[in-house]
């Protein structure tokens, strides 16, 4: 001690006089130099600006004004005590430190003038830190001499030096928290006017303390917090900044992402790094102040008087631990702050970036065939020999598998999974430095204790068991790529179900999906146990391991020395258990980087994926100059790779050669006119339109397109009417409308300004203006995903009107008509394509209504079958040759009886459950914000957990693993007492209970928790949510926990011998005393072994449980959500739905079950120590009481406020998600408008948003935890005064005192935070079982007998439907009746009720009114299974999942494969007898699985191109995309039909099936759906009137209500009738006419 106080006396002078100098310095520069003072004005830097406001509240006046009178008051006593010294009133023993002092405080006085006069902010922020320090050093030099001086000196001076001197300390410490508490800066605000986070704001104090944000805890524990609640994040972790800071690093291209992100946060990693060197320096403090402390009480006279060294002992155990808790805190924050949540924030800001510049590929899959049938079979669905692979050909193929582009689900994954993944690793990875720091003290500290021999001995048991640690940590690491494979697979299969539920629900076959969901996810969680289990075995052998190391330790020890003293035994137990938790953490840190590898390589390669190339030329006009041109395909050339063998090679090579290819294309479209491209069904024509985009691969030849100026060139704020079109832009309307989450004004302006001439001409353009009449907000009515909300016709034309309004001058469109009604399609033709708003444009259609836009076309285009180009050129040119005729006939439509009246549309307004517009209403939300719980979890949340895991018997059963568990740790120190006493000495009940506590204490920290990370069970690839992983509680708290953890709490118990209280033997059966080596040793060693033995048991019984409620749970989630209402599941966004598959159900299985056992083992641990500490004295009781009183306040402020914070952070990833999805499902869309700016903004916010609640979310996690650990060290520090201000306490009660003080702070605190996070976690809980709650459809009715329907006969009266309660009907008393096999054509303009007529005959919609009768069955008392399975429709917007053809023509193996390919026949898909539209090609002698049409790997320029395209229906086995995205439009709906001419029901629904085929193709599918349903009874909705006009029956929709009912035939000779009308304005009225004469 008293070296210790020497060195302070030299080191705080050094310190005031080394931060003076530059101070003096600078004041003798500015005397020659006076500084040119300046006023700064408003406050900025780079997070943003202050606001007169702002600067107005910052002020610094308080602080100085309690500075000065401080130093005042500080000085006056250091003068007083120097002109004592000069009088000689008082003899001191060293007076020179006196003067030394008042010199000190003059120095500290320059430096405060210094930091007063500073004008600027933040440098007179951290002139006043480095001044507060000094102050600081004044005080600790000042009670150094009070400590040295006032056992020397008598009378008057030992009244005199303590008053002086405590004045002194009191007036430096009112001067230090006088700076430290001036604020930084005042508030500053984003461009945007929201208030910056405030970390940077805030006082050092408040910094460090936490507490700048602690005013949003309060908040948020009185509302329910918003995002507007909380500010806006800093610069240091904003999306867009930290984005151009990771660009801006100049490293080589090649550099691992790896490197790239440390060398990006270097410098936070190497602060990190000596900030955890000091954090185990800090560990020795309390112990060596206690030591000191100690070594006092040994030495204390009965006198009773207090050596005033002891309080200074006692102030230094206190500053111990709160450094101590200080820079452990701080590493745990800056571990989020500026590793974890900005290196997040910086993958995720550079997935998006990449994702908007990557090839649109739509490759089918390859990796594996998802059709049992297929996997021992080739292309054409014969035997496959499947020869068997060696384990290195098996691992070549596993690194080609990894290095395989990904799917889009594998994209979302990463982006959702793998950028958390890393950034956690990137906060984490402190304790790589921490596991080598504490592993050298502890070795150190041991070797010095015991000797060397003992500790080799141990470490070669360590050495022995490391190999088995290391095969189980890679085993671990294969399991874990097993896992991440079944969570992939699970989360495809739930996503595809959530896609395509319209068309599950529609076909009854929700038990269906319900198994190959919950299958699934049984593979899943078979995997995960496995995981488990393997965890279990790493726990098994970190924990014997250790046991092995201590007892060859202390063996060794014994056995050298002959004996084994209490003192080296309990001292080196203590540090032997800090050992176990150090070797402990490694199998679980070589686990984390194994999964922060795989993450990071997979963002890696992601991030070099091959980007949309630049392959057209820049020019005047769209030119093809001998361009050959393919859909295109994630791989660059078709030449051999290295590593392929000759079979993969020649399968490559089959698969470029069978890819649809468009060859020899010579086009030159006329610039300010319309060209129209047509052809049949799959011939090309969006491949062509898409190589226009650039979205293509370009094999031969070149192409020539306007290029576009740069976004940031258009300035469109500042756009005119003279000059609003952009000749070189581009818009591009999709086959598939591409629609976002927006009102119908937010999707039209796309971002551009709001010009509302133009916006109503566009509206009136498209035939909109009136819809919008009937929504009940207008055009502010929110659309839903992918518009759900409008009709098929309505969201073609939303789509259409987004590129009239733009500035594009080219408008590329494709097949815009296929949806519309004839009428409105001839507006659109008239008054859009042809009209006003076209001028000055180029436009380019791709149709099959070539009758409508043909005939004032100026260029023409043509595509074969096969895809080679049959006709193009001026349409003059074309009229010359005879080929404008060719087209003509080729597409079956003569515009012989165009009608050229230009009459306005008038929809009818179905709004899909809107009712009429009020202007007074604020616009109505359809996808409602993600609903939060306020308050405390429900007691029925928890309740309905704890019963799915097993209920009271389980958990009676996993508490009393744990009770006995507890009891062997018991066990373990009371043996360890039995051996040391019998050596001689006494080891009484004092000793056993101290080093009980420490072992409680330190097991409980250092012990299994890992195991139960979430972030050592998270899929990279698995899943969206494992963001909810980001909350790692329970591995956190074991870490920052084990941060904390002593070095050696038991070297107080190497004195506390309490020979008052010996314990008997001979109660035991045997004779323990006196016995040898050996003996002991065996004792240790079984009670160490069941005890671990045990301990690993009740995580089993534990996991068993959690696995089991996870399996119920799920399969109840399943359950409801397929079997919801439909309107529910278009109202809900499906990446909400899927972050309660994927992430809540991350928590559930890796964390719930194991945060209710930590928190049991934690009570448990205070139980112990209570007990132990009543042994020695129950007085002891009160103060421990006390302090979980402090704490529990704390806790439940923290709960509070946080759960809240969590929930709002639990619903801020699902828009993220969503709009990652959204955007990649349109990015040709939005790469065609250059709107990848917008986009990118936006994901920047949302990304913000995120960021903002993770952030907040770790803040109070901090703020918590470091509050109770300032009560804690509050405490001991009481303890300490307690101890030494009590005469008759001696070393052995003081020591166990401290001992327990140190132990049972860290156990509250660790008890109450495990709470917390359990708490916290029960959101996950919560929000599953909120949808396990929901309504479904109701399964009650009547069992129809099994032939129903027998005749088909349809009979629908006074039926009125609506979407909704509240909403008015759409449906209005409609009649009608279809006879037995008759056939019914349902036609009415957009709006008219079609749709809303399906939805009832399925009985998604129930009637209000009326009935719709089957056969004479009311269909509202039929099940809904029943009903749903005797029907069929075939919807306007097919539904397609990811596998074969065969897999979705028949998805559950009912039919044989010749009736798979009859329907595909009939459809026309395939060749037949009769004449086809489709190439008649043979199937190909070697086909692969990878035929498709965009499947396979690009050409080179110089490859031949003649071959003619595969058809690939020829072959069941071909792949189809994700949605069915390598077929067109035409292509699906035909599929999709072929799969209803199977099932053959009585009753068919046809909603616009064949609308996106061409005339030709649909003239044979429909003679085809008379010879297929002639039996069936049908009803089609149709647009194109030529589909319906020798039908039975026509009925044509008005208003929700049939206008007309009859024959074609009848309703034509109805003067002035609504049909008449229809057939005269569709361009085709002569050919109508003719089909009904005929």
């Amino acid at each position: 001690m008293g070296d210790l106080l020497k060195l302070g006396t030299y080191a705080a002078p050094a310190f005031i006089v080394a931060t003076t100098i530059p101070v003096v310095w600078k004041f003798a520069k500015n005397i020659r130099r006076p500084r040119q003072t300046k006023n700064e004005g408003l406050y900025e830097d780079r997070d943003g600006k202050a606001t007169e406001e702002s600067m107005a509240a910052y002020s610094t006046k308080k602080q100085f004004i309690v500075i000065f009178i401080g130093l005042g008051i500080g000085l006056l006593a250091s003068l007083a005590l120097v002109v004592n010294t000069f009088a000689q009133i008082l003899e001191f023993h060293d007076p020179a430190l006196i003067l030394v002092t008042f010199a000190c405080w003059i120095l500290a006085l320059i430096q405060t003038l210094d930091t007063f006069r500073e004008t600027r902010v933040v440098p007179r922020y951290q002139k006043g830190i480095r001044t507060s320090f000094s102050y600081l050093f004044l005080a600790a030099l000042t009670g150094i001499i009070l400590s040295r001086e006032d056992t020397l000196i008598g009378p008057p001076g030992n009244i005199l030096l303590p008053v002086t001197s405590a004045i002194q300390i009191f007036s430096a410490l009112a001067v230090f928290f006088g700076f430290v508490s001036i604020q930084r800066r005042p508030d500053v605000f984003t461009p945007e006017g929201k208030v910056v986070e405030r970390q940077y704001t805030a006082s050092l104090w408040t910094k460090y303390s936490y507490d700048w944000s602690s005013d949003i805890l309060d908040i948020s524990a009185k509302k329910l917090v918003e995002f507007s609640d909380l500010p806006a994040m800093d610069s240091y972790r904003r999306a867009k900044d930290v984005k151009h800071t990771f660009r801006s690093i100049v490293l080589k291209p090649t550099v691992s992402l790896w490197l790239q992100i440390f060398w990006a946060w270097k410098w936070q990693l190497i602060y990190q790094a000596v900030m955890c060197v000091v954090s185990s320096a800090a560990d020795v403090l309390p112990q060596i102040s206690m030591l000191k402390l100690l070594e006092y009480l040994e030495q204390r006279k009965e006198s009773g008087i207090i050596d005033s060294k002891a309080w200074v002992c006692v102030v230094l155990l206190f500053l111990a631990t709160i450094i101590e808790t200080m820079v452990d805190y701080r590493i745990g924050w800056l571990m989020w702050s500026d590793l974890g949540i900005p290196i997040r924030t910086t993958l995720t800001t550079l997935m998006f970036e990449k994702m908007m510049k990557i090839k649109d590929c739509k490759e089918p899959p390859k990796e594996e065939k998802t059709d049992e049938k297929d996997k021992d079979k080739d292309a054409n669905g014969n035997p496959a020999e499947v020869p068997k692979e060696s384990k290195v050909d098996a691992k070549k193929k596993e690194e080609k598998k990894k290095k395989a582009a990904q799917s889009d689900q594998d994209i979302i994954n990463m982006f959702a999974v793998d950028t958390n993944q890393v950034g956690v690793f990137g906060a984490i990875n402190q304790f790589y430095l921490l596991f080598v720091s504490k592993l050298a003290v502890s070795v150190t500290f041991l070797w010095y204790l015991v000797g060397w021999e003992s500790l080799l001995a141990g470490m070669v048991s360590v050495v022995l068991v490391f190999p088995v640690n290391k095969w189980l940590t890679y085993r671990y690491g294969a399991f874990q790529k097993k896992l991440m494979a079944t969570r992939d697979k699970k989360t495809k299969v739930v996503s595809e179900a959530l896609q395509g539920i319209r068309q599950i629900k529609f076909s009854a076959i929700e038990p269906e999906w319900t198994d190959k969901i919950n299958k699934a996810r049984d593979e899943e969680l078979a995997q995960l146990w496995q995981t488990k289990l393997n965890n279990l075995y790493m726990m098994l052998g970190a924990e014997i391991g250790p046991v092995l190391l201590t007892v060859s330790t202390l063996a060794t020890f014994a056995w050298l020395r002959g004996t084994l003293l209490p003192s080296v035994a309990f001292t080196a137990l203590g540090v032997l258990m800090q050992l176990e938790g150090v070797l402990g953490m490694l199998p679980f840190l070589l686990v984390l980087g194994i999964n922060a590898k795989v993450s990071c390589d997979r963002i890696d390669n992601f991030l070099r994926s091959p980007e949309k190339p630049e392959n057209t030329l820049p020019g005047d006009s769209v030119i093809f100059n001998k361009a050959t041109v393919s859909f295109p395909s994630k791989g660059d050339s078709g030449e051999k790779e290295e590593d392929q063998d000759e079979e993969e090679a020649n399968a490559a090579r089959l698969a470029l050669e069978n890819r649809f290819v468009l060859r020899d294309l010579n086009l030159e479209f006329p610039n300010n006119s319309l060209s129209v491209i047509s052809g049949p069904t799959g011939s090309g024509k969006s491949l062509l339109l898409a190589a226009i985009l650039g979205e293509v691969d370009v094999l031969e030849g070149s192409i020539t397109v306007p290029r576009a100026p740069p976004v940031d060139q258009r300035f469109d704020s500042k756009a005119t009417a003279a000059d609003w079109i952009i000749p070189s832009s581009i818009a591009f309307v999709a086959q598939t409308p591409w629609i976002e989450n927006m009102s119908i004004r937010d999707n039209i302006l796309f971002g551009l300004p709001y010009d509302k001439t133009r916006y109503n001409k566009v509206l009136q353009a498209v035939a909109l203006a009136k819809d919008l009449d009937h929504f009940d907000d207008g055009d502010l009515t929110e659309v839903g995903a992918q518009g759900i909300s409008l009709s098929g016709g309505q969201k073609w034309r939303l789509t259409l009107a987004r590129a009239f309004y733009s500035r594009a001058g080219i408008l590329i469109l494709d097949d815009v008509f296929s949806a519309l009604d004839t009428h409105v399609g001839k507006h659109i033709y008239d008054n859009a394509l042809m009209g006003e708003l076209s001028e000055g444009r180029t436009r380019i259609l791709a149709t099959h209504h070539v009758s409508l836009t043909l005939a004032r076309a100026e260029y023409a285009v043509f595509l074969s079958a096969n895809g080679t180009l049959e006709h193009a050129g001026l349409a003059v040119d074309l009229e010359k040759t005879g080929s404008f005729e060719n087209i003509l006939k080729a597409e079956e439509g003569e515009a012989t009886g165009q009608e050229e009246d230009n009459i306005k549309a008038a929809p009818d307004g179905e709004t899909n459950g809107t009712a009429a517009k009020d202007d007074k209403k604020v616009p109505k939300k359809l996808v409602e914000d993600e609903a939060r719980e306020t308050g405390a979890v429900k007691r029925s949340v928890y309740m309905s957990y704890l019963k799915a895991t097993g209920g009271i018997p389980f958990w009676a059963f996993v508490l009393s693993f744990y009770i006995i568990a507890q009891s062997l740790t018991l066990g373990r120190s009371w043996w360890i007492k039995i051996w040391t006493s019998s050596t001689g000495q006494t080891a009484g009940l004092g000793t056993f209970a101290q080093i009980y506590n420490l072992q409680t204490h330190l097991t409980g920290i250092l012990g299994p928790p890992p195991v139960n990370a979430s972030f050592t069970t998270t899929s990279p690839g698995g899943n969206y949510a494992d963001l909810a992983s980001w909350s790692v509680p329970s591995t956190f708290s074991m870490l920052t926990g084990y941060i904390g953890s002593s070095i050696s709490n038991a070297i107080p118990s190497s004195q506390a011998t309490v020979t008052s209280q010996t314990v008997s033997t001979s109660t035991f059966p045997i004779e323990i005393s006196n016995r040898n080596l050996a003996f002991y040793l065996v004792g240790y060693v079984i009670i160490s072994l069941v005890s671990t033995l045990i301990d690993v048991g009740r995580y089993y019984v534990v996991f068993r449980g959690s696995l089991s409620a996870s399996r119920k749970v799920f399969q109840e989630l399943t359950y409801r959500v397929l079997r919801t209402p439909l309107r529910w599941l278009d109202t809900v966004p499906t990446g909400r739905i899927l972050n309660r598959f994927t992430a809540d159900f991350q928590a559930v299985d890796s964390q719930l079950s194991s945060n209710f056992a930590s928190v049991a083992a934690s009570c448990l641990a205070i139980i112990g120590i209570m007990v132990s500490a009543f042994i020695i004295s129950p007085y002891i009781i009160i103060l421990a009481l006390i302090i979980l009183g402090f704490c529990g306040r704390v806790g439940l402020r923290y709960i509070r406020g946080a759960r809240s914070i969590k929930r709002l952070e639990s619903i801020q990833k699902s828009p993220m998600i969503s709009h990652f999805t959204a955007s990649l499902q349109g990015l040709s869309t939005i790469r065609a408008f250059a709107n990848q700016g917008v986009f990118e903004k936006r994901m920047d916010d949302l990304i913000n948003s995120y960021s903002t609640a993770t952030w907040h979310n770790w803040l109070f996690h901090n703020w918590v935890g470091y509050n109770m650990s300032l009560i804690g060290s509050i405490f001991s520090g009481v303890v300490a005064a307690f101890v030494v201000s009590t005469p008759h306490v001696g070393a052995s009660l003081g020591g166990f005192a401290l001992a327990f003080a140190l132990s049972y702070r860290r156990a509250v605190n660790m008890t109450l935070r495990q709470v917390a996070a359990t708490e916290l976690d029960m959101n996950a809980a919560e929000r599953i079982f909120e949808y396990s709650a929901l309504d479904i459809e109701t399964e009650k009715g009547v069992d129809v007998r099994a032939s129903w329907p027998e005749k088909g006969e349809l009979e629908v009266k006074d039926l009125e439907v609506g979407y909704a309660e509240g909403l008015p009907s759409i449906l209005k008393g409609l009649n009608f009746h279809a006879d037995m096999n008759g056939r019914v054509g349902i036609v009415g303009r957009t709006g008219a009720g079609k749709s809303t007529l399906s939805l009832a005959l399925f009985r998604f919609l129930e009637a209000r009114k009326g009935s719709i009768t089957i056969d004479g069955v009311d269909i509202s008392t039929v099940r809904l299974h029943d009903l749903r399975t005797r029907l069929a429709i075939i919807p306007q917007d097919p539904v397609l999942f990811s596998g074969t053809i065969r897999s979705n023509l028949d998805p559950f193996d009912q039919f044989p494969d010749f009736q798979l390919h009859e329907a595909l026949q009939r459809v026309h898909l395939i060749p037949s007898a009769d004449n086809t539209p489709v190439p008649e090609l043979l199937v190909p002698e070697s086909p692969t699985p990878t035929e498709g049409a965009s499947s396979a790997t690009s050409l080179t320029a110089t490859e031949p191109a003649a071959k003619e395209n595969t058809n690939i229906f020829l072959s069941l086995s071909s792949p189809i995309s994700s949605a069915g995205a390598n077929l067109s439009q035409g292509q699906k709906q035909l599929l999709c039909l072929a799969r209803a001419i199977l099932s053959r029901p009585k009753l068919v629904l046809l909603d616009e099936a064949t609308s996106a085929v061409d005339k030709n193709t649909d003239k044979l599918i429909q003679r085809s759906i008379r010879e297929e349903f002639a039996n069936t009874t049908l009803l089609v909705v149709a647009h194109r009137l030529s589909t319906v006009m020798d039908f039975d029956r026509i009925l044509v929709m008005r208003d929700g209500v049939a206008a007309e009912f009859g024959s074609p035939r009848e309703l034509l000779n109805i003067e002035e009738g609504v049909f008449k009308g229809m057939v005269a304005q569709s361009g085709e009225r002569g050919e109508l006419e003719g089909m009904v004469e005929g």
